[in-house]
């Protein structure tokens, strides 16, 4: 099955833009488009869940936290977490080719930093 992204309300909108230029067929639901400005990262972790989608966040301090506390409890899609000293165009490559070189299985119960 296909990757399917859900950005955290952190992510910065020129990662967001640039991913959609740079293949617009890439599947990322926004955090506006999903309800989560406000929204606690478990919540947030568990609106992913549902939908099947991998969480992109730049929330260092506490998403891989309570990402680890949530997976204890159920599966998820898997998390990424973006480096906020990662170059904007480093991230979008990135995400570009783990949707277009991984399965969603691939993902699962996984946290990875970007850049690797």
């Amino acid at each position: 099955m296909r990757v399917t992204f859900q950005a955290d309300w952190d992510l910065n909108g020129r990662i967001i833009d640039g991913l959609l230029l740079r293949n617009p067929r890439v599947d990322l639901r926004t955090a506006a488009a999903a309800g989560l400005m406000g929204v606690d990262d478990p919540d947030v972790l568990s609106i992913a869940a549902k939908a099947g989608r991998i969480t992109v966040s730049q929330d260092r301090a506490s998403m891989p936290f309570h990402f680890s506390r949530f997976v204890e409890q159920c599966h998820s899609p898997g998390l990424l977490v973006i480096r906020r000293s990662a170059a904007i165009s480093d991230v979008i490559e990135v995400l570009v080719t783990v949707w277009e070189c991984s399965e969603a299985e691939e993902w699962i119960d996984r946290v990875e930093w970007i850049p690797f």
